[in-house]
């Protein structure tokens, strides 16, 4: 709800003429919008040095922050489920301002689909935003500044609808390894069992293995714990069963002496109820990163600061105090082994303010890779949409780290219930679509099921159809380089696939059934389904395809059956 905003003189003007293809904006189509109380205040007026050549420009100052915030807005311009170009002309008009620039939506839970940061001189800039909005309901473009009587000129903004695939394209091509597919074991001792696809990694989360479970108390870590003999089962299980596997530790979750009880006891979580607390005394985090990673460098060779950081849950600091705790673990890791690899802090869907504010601090010199929680659910293309506006922010701060999906599953709630795909279905979209965004990681979660669908029968060694998909996905694309190709028809994904100078191209569509060309897939005289191995001819002008990846492929085409046992 919007507070009583003082010292406001709007300028009347109506807003440019629009195109069935773009919207202009001007100085009157923008809106207040302020919570808290006490309200805040803010100076929104005409101010000569705003005016951009002959149109009128609109000067916005946050004078009090007073109980919340306030930013300015254009509601209502982004539509659900759509991909936008947003670009405005920016510049200072009073002070240094600092300002970020964001699509949000309109509805609880108030979700960032797309963020920029930039900081204003007193020459226009030009300011563009790329993203979709992953939402349910309409959303908003906004500008929100970071200093109080800094005040920021607004100039013509105007708003274009984008294709899907023109978001969060990757830098550069990525080769798929077996590094891509992960998972989550996490009833280990209950089985002794192994995925049949050969997990690349294994993510130890929810592995009774946080800082919490490993240093209960201010001493040196007992390896011979339970939690820590539960270490050393884990890698030795992992090992084992792949000696060319890797292991992601995660590290994370505050032990009380360390930190301190949550007011709220981190929402009585199973971590502890000082979990999500930020450690008192940065040295003994440092002790703690470096007495696990000294004693697994050689094993562990993927190391992910913290889980989910941007849910106060597990992590109730600032950005800020993160990247300190990032910074640190860092310089240990590092320093033990230069050639080991750092990852994260990872965020949910919802998470990429926080990853923003990481980012402008400087976090990207202190990771290898970024780190996302993904969730397919039943719904894969809002996943990988997701992926896509974490890409982009990424790209617009020329980021290299590649991205890492560490944690991601699909609800065990029907399809029929929930009105979405097949789990097998879901799985594959969303994996082959990660590979194409280069995703370099997707650690399924899990293994078991825990709540989600589960990869493996009770006796632990009999594939789900789930788990078939997942293995006829690694034969399809593990050491290829995936990209997307413009869409054939409308609702329908079409990527490439390239080994060893060969081209197949996989295929689907988010509803119903459509035709594919014969003529996008130059070189293809077969093809098979997800679920049924048996090749069929490439035959007629045109292919039905549905919601189930269909791979199209020649006889030159070379399937990885290198890792089947």
């Amino acid at each position: 709800m919007s507070a009583v905003i003082t010292r406001i003189a709007v300028v009347v003007m109506l807003a440019l003429c629009c195109s069935a293809h773009a919207a202009y904006y001007g100085a009157a189509d923008w809106r207040p919008n302020a919570w808290g109380l006490p309200a805040p205040q803010a100076a929104l007026s005409r101010f000569p040095a705003c005016q951009y050549k002959d149109e009128s420009g609109l000067s916005f100052e946050v004078v009090s922050r007073g109980g919340g915030d306030i930013e300015i807005t254009l509601p209502g311009a982004l539509q659900a489920g759509k991909a936008y170009q947003f670009s405005v002309w920016l510049k200072a008009a009073k002070g240094s301002p600092t300002v970020d620039l964001f699509y949000r939506s309109d509805a609880a839970p108030y979700e960032t689909w797309a963020v920029r940061t930039v900081s204003l001189g007193a020459t226009w800039t030009r300011v563009q935003l790329h993203g979709i909005s992953t939402g349910l309901t309409v959303g908003s473009v906004r500008i929100a500044s970071r200093q109080l009587g800094a005040a920021v000129c607004i100039g013509p903004a105007q708003i274009e609808p984008m294709g899907m695939h023109a978001v969060g394209v990757p830098i550069r091509p990525m080769k798929v390894t077996p590094r891509l597919f992960g998972v989550h074991l996490n009833q280990l001792g209950t089985h002794r069992g192994w995925p049949s696809f050969n997990p690349g990694i294994v993510r130890l989360w929810d592995s009774g293995t946080t800082w919490a479970d490993l240093q209960p108390t201010k001493r040196p870590i007992d390896w011979s714990s339970v939690h820590g003999r539960r270490l050393d089962l884990y890698v030795q299980h992992i090992k084992k069963n792949n000696p060319q596997g890797n292991v992601l530790f995660t590290l994370a979750m505050t032990p009380v002496w360390a930190g301190s009880i949550h007011s709220k006891r981190c929402n009585d979580s199973s971590y502890g109820p000082g979990s999500c607390t930020a450690p008192s005394d940065l040295n003994d985090w440092r002790d703690y990163v470096r007495s696990v990673v000294t004693r697994y460098a050689k094993d562990i060779r993927y190391w992910e600061v913290w889980n989910e950081a941007d849910i106060w849950t597990q992590w109730d600091g600032s950005p800020q105090r993160m990247f300190d705790l990032v910074r640190a673990a860092y310089e240990e890791i590092k320093a033990i082994d230069p050639t080991l690899v750092v990852i994260g802090p990872n965020v949910t869907s919802n998470g990429l303010r926080f990853l923003n504010e990481f980012l402008v601090a400087g976090g990207a010199r202190y990771v290898d890779a970024l780190s996302v929680h993904a969730y397919l659910e039943r719904d894969p293309e809002r996943a990988l949409s997701s992926l896509r506006n974490v890409q982009e922010t990424a790209n617009a701060y020329g980021m290299l780290p590649p991205l890492w999906n560490t944690e991601s599953g699909i609800s065990a709630t029907s399809a029929a219930t929930q009105g979405g795909l097949s789990a097998e279905t879901t799985l594959a979209q969303g994996l082959i679509g990660s590979a194409a965004l280069g995703v370099s990681n997707f650690n399924y979660y899990t293994w078991e099921g825990s709540g989600f669908v589960p990869l493996v029968t009770s006796d632990f060694l009999t594939s789900t159809s789930t788990g078939v998909a997942l293995a006829r996905v690694r034969r399809w694309i593990n050491g290829a380089t995936l990209s997307y190709l413009p869409d054939p028809v409308a609702g329908m994904s079409l990527i490439q696939i390239e080994r060893d100078g060969t081209k197949a191209y996989v295929a689907w569509t988010e509803k119903d059934s459509g035709l594919l060309s014969v003529t996008a897939i130059p070189g293809a005289d077969r093809y098979q389904t997800l679920l049924i191995r048996a090749d069929k001819a490439v035959s007629g002008e045109s292919i039905a395809v549905g919601t189930e990846p269909t791979l199209f492929f020649g006889s030159e085409f070379r399937f990885d059956d290198s890792w089947v046992p």
